[in-house]
């Protein structure tokens, strides 16, 4: 599993990256009936300081910016289009997920694309430097 990362390099221009996810072989996460579902991989657990969930209507442009804080924005409906400042585009749909550690510098450019509203999961998380 992968998801999109926008970091600032050292003069604030944000560039793309993609994480792997290490994930490991867990069995019996879920008992029904005395019986444990099939195996399934999962990743460890991240640490997050709160979920919040948004509607962007379409047609709605963030012009450049940093992000507000460090966050994965998970996208549950719709479509959002970020560029970074290489003026690279990446678009993200349904199940895509994009962490923003571009705190500082000119940021991105983020905006929806179609005629329907994106529907965004926002999980925040501590500020330390974790990837």
């Amino acid at each position: 599993m992968k998801y999109a990362r926008l970091y600032a390099d050292a003069d604030g221009i944000s560039h793309f990256d993609d994480v792997e996810v290490p994930q490991a072989p867990l069995t019996g996460y879920v008992k029904s009936g005395g019986i444990a579902a099939p195996t399934i991989l999962i990743s460890s657990p991240r640490e997050t300081a709160s979920v919040a969930f948004a509607c962007f209507p379409a047609g709605w442009v963030g012009d450049w910016h940093p992000a507000p804080r460090r966050q994965f924005m998970t996208c549950l409906a719709g479509e959002w289009e970020s560029v970074d400042g290489t003026k690279q585009a990446r678009r993200f749909r349904q199940g895509d997920v994009l962490m923003l550690e571009d705190t500082v510098g000119v940021g991105h450019l983020t905006r929806i694309i179609g005629d329907t509203d994106c529907l965004v999961q926002i999980t925040v998380l501590p500020n330390e430097n974790e990837r």
